[in-house]
């Protein structure tokens, strides 16, 4: 997706539809894995690490697989506004990692605890970037109408 946007924007090309296009391609798989594992979280970890001991935090391998598919959108996002040259994304990105970090030294009692904190910090990273895509997305289809 990077090169191909980075060219495009270069040449006042369209690109929002690779971006849209990848958001898909990373979207569909990150639900049907996240789903199966929600659904079969001691077949995933019996399959994937093969060690039993692992088997006491299957619990949480469908919420983690939440975060992972939140933390894929947010580098998607993350690489679409370098692509862009809107390079003060790593502001937000910089404010979630701290938070993130900051919140698990003071509340880590227990893994549920620390994959919870991932989370909400991921979300309210996400959201923060769908609201500054909206906020671009809209400027630039402003300024193709006028």
């Amino acid at each position: 997706m990077f090169p191909l946007i980075v060219k495009k924007h270069a040449n006042s090309e369209s690109y929002n539809n690779i971006f849209k296009m990848a958001i898909v391609m990373v979207l569909i798989p990150s639900v049907f894995i996240s789903i199966f594992y929600f659904l079969y979280p001691d077949l995933s970890i019996s399959f994937i690490i093969k060690n039993v001991a692992y088997k006491s935090v299957s619990g949480l391998l469908g919420l983690f697989g939440v975060f992972i598919t939140i933390y894929s959108l947010i580098t998607l996002f993350v690489y679409y506004f370098l692509s862009i040259k809107k390079t003060n994304v790593y502001i937000p990105v910089i404010i979630a990692a701290l938070s993130q970090l900051l919140l698990i030294i003071f509340y880590h009692g227990s893994l549920f605890m620390v994959v919870a904190i991932s989370l909400l910090v991921a979300l309210i990273l996400f959201a923060t970037l769908v609201i500054y895509y909206i906020k671009i997305y809209s400027e630039h289809i402003t300024l193709d109408i006028k």
